[in-house]
């Protein structure tokens, strides 16, 4: 978005490029560029750490040694 509110093309492997007249939306420009710095810096940080403690807690505490050992088809529980 950044590009295309700037008025600059997107060259595509130097085969041809993409415009697309969003000169207009400029003023949406500085809001879209703060809310995607704070979730690439913070939250998808805080995203990625979180799923790895959950990952290691199931790991450390049920003694599962694969994501294949979650599945109830696997164990025979399952009735699908």
């Amino acid at each position: 978005m950044y590009i295309f509110t700037e008025g600059e093309a997107i060259n595509v492997f130097g085969w041809f490029s993409v415009s697309l007249p969003l000169e207009s939306l400029g003023v949406l420009h500085e809001p879209a560029e703060i809310v995607h710095i704070y979730l690439g810096v913070y939250v998808l940080p805080i995203l990625i750490g979180l799923h790895f403690l959950g990952a290691a807690r199931h790991y450390l505490t049920k003694r599962q040694e694969t994501p294949a050992d979650l599945s109830p088809l696997e164990q025979g529980r399952g009735d699908f």
